[in-house]
């Protein structure tokens, strides 16, 4: 994940992937629409500026290169 961050997204700081602290998406939109159809269990390895990079917990092959860190919220709230 840390060379997709490198390649992809420049700047991100990489964040080591916490899978006891998944997250979920609460907004599904600005494109994201399209992984509402995957389970709702995500893991950050990226932020910057508001921003965070994730992955989903069962399948990493799935990421979100972008999305707004207020659009992500722990899964035990």
């Amino acid at each position: 994940m840390e060379e997709i961050l490198r390649t992809n997204l420049q700047n991100w700081a990489y964040v080591t992937p916490d899978f006891t602290n998944p997250v979920k998406i609460r907004r599904f939109d600005d494109g994201n629409k399209k992984y509402k159809q995957y389970d709702n269990s995500w893991i950050i390895f990226g932020r910057w500026e508001g921003k965070v990079a994730i992955f989903n917990e069962f399948d990493q092959k799935i990421t979100i290169m972008s999305i707004s860190d207020w659009k992500v919220c722990s899964t035990t709230t």
